[in-house]
């Protein structure tokens, strides 16, 4: 049952809300920079019996190197707007309503989106015998995701905190430069970001209407017709030459329709 604004009887109206606001991280974590990280390898290999592997020199010129969590990440978006006209007479009231919310992530490329308009209806008929109600809407989901939640070289903040900072984000010809993630994966998040396609598309149609019979004086009768249409698709695709994925599954193609029947 939707029990959202429903009109009044009086003059039409036009109402608007909104809002706008940034989200950020707040306590990043903090990680070795590109000398940091050098030194430590060095240190590392040295304690084994090992020789330096970089010189003082490599190390000077590493300097703060690539923060791969700073490079996946943006400060984000919020922004919620509602519009709303209503109105009536004595026989009849009605309500439309509609909004939009967007998020854009602070992951880059990940965003979500969601549309929807609805009606709510109220009217009286063959002279206050019948009282009719309605309340229908229609929404539509769009996101953009990200595997953020994974462990290892699979998630995208697992593997930003993980990574070789002495390696640039890209290589001197523009193309993506991959980075060492526990020494044993290559990987660059910002190219799984740009290629990686993983996208959800959601529209559902939800309302009833009801009707009350007024028979006789403190003697009603009510029924309703109420419908329930859920229709979800998902597209999921990982390129073998620009995505960990697809490279070691020779490319990764996710496309499944699911629809929910009437209810």
């Amino acid at each position: 049952m939707i029990t959202t604004k429903r009109g009044k009887q009086g003059k039409s109206k036009i109402s608007y809300e909104g809002t706008y606001s940034t989200q950020t991280i707040t306590n990043s974590i903090d990680v070795l920079n590109g000398s940091e990280f050098a030194t430590y390898l060095n240190t590392l290999e040295t304690s084994q019996g090992g020789a330096p592997i970089y010189s003082q020199a490599q190390i000077d010129a590493f300097g703060e190197g690539t923060n791969w969590l700073d490079e996946v990440t943006r400060v984000g978006t919020i922004q919620n707007h509602q519009l709303t006209f209503s109105g009536g007479n004595e026989n009849s009231q009605y309500a439309l309503t509609g909004n939009y919310h967007e998020n854009d992530g602070i992951v880059k490329n990940t965003d979500f989106q969601r549309y929807g308009i609805r009606l709510n209806l109220d009217n009286k008929a063959l002279n206050d015998l019948v009282n009719i109600s309605s309340s229908w809407a229609i929404n539509r989901t769009e996101s953009n995701n990200a595997p953020t939640d994974r462990g290892g070289p699979g998630g995208i903040i697992i593997t930003a905190l993980g990574l070789d900072p002495t390696v640039p984000v890209r290589n001197e010809d523009g193309t993506y430069a991959l980075a060492s993630y526990d020494g044993r994966f290559s990987i660059n998040p910002l190219q799984e970001l740009e290629y990686a396609t993983d996208q959800d598309i959601t529209t559902r149609i939800l309302g009833n209407t009801g009707f009350t019979f007024n028979i006789l004086e403190g003697l009603k009768a009510k029924t309703s017709l109420g419908a329930d249409i859920l229709n979800v698709n998902r597209t999921s695709f990982f390129p073998s030459v620009n995505t960990r994925l697809g490279r070691d599954n020779a490319g990764s193609l996710l496309w499944p329709i699911e629809v929910l029947p009437t209810s």
